[in-house]
């Protein structure tokens, strides 16, 4: 029989506690503090791979939702708008998708942003005024929204000041997605 993830993590979590930490040199504060950092992180992905799934699926469709938001208020000129036919093209490509391996949603996400920041720097350069001003709220938002959901992803650091506040990762799947601007 094949542990599961979850035994896994735990046996390197133990092999560290147990075996390695202990023979590291006690005059070695480096080792012993990075070896402490590793078992964090350890727990850390505990908590968080039975929600990974679900965590990047929600990330991808609040990305979708980023550039569908900036799509209907692109306006500008010609970098602007190749920019724009850049990001529907990624949209129609990548966004309509949201299943599968951690890493393909991942993927996906990533090239939708990038299409996004695409067309932010292009709207820099012609994008019409009140475009720029639009997007500067939409990609606020877009912000907002995701930077609260990170916090709740890393909670387990406890470097947040508010994590007893924050979601459990339980609770941060169940939140509602990120509504139209």
């Amino acid at each position: 029989m094949t542990p599961d993830i979850d035994v896994r993590l735990q046996s390197v979590i133990k092999a560290i506690e147990q075996v390695i930490l202990p023979a590291l040199d006690p005059n070695n504060p480096l080792a012993r503090e990075q070896a402490a950092l590793a078992i964090g992180h350890l727990h850390m992905i505990r908590g968080q791979w039975p929600y990974m799934t679900d965590y990047m699926t929600i990330c991808l469709s609040d990305m979708v939702k980023l550039g569908e938001d900036l799509l209907k208020v692109a306006d500008g000129g010609t970098a602007t708008r190749d920019a724009a036919s850049g990001l529907k093209s990624t949209l129609d490509k990548t966004g309509k998708e949201k299943d599968g391996p951690t890493t393909a949603i991942s993927q996906r996400r990533d090239a939708i942003a990038v299409a996004v920041d695409d067309l932010i720097n292009a709207s820099a350069v012609d994008g019409s005024i009140s475009f720029r001003d639009l997007s500067e709220n939409i990609v606020l938002d877009y912000g907002i929204h995701q930077t609260s959901r990170d916090r709740a992803w890393f909670k387990a650091s406890g470097l947040d000041p508010d994590c007893a506040k924050l979601p459990s990762h339980a609770e941060l799947i169940a939140a509602p997605v990120r509504k139209a601007s």
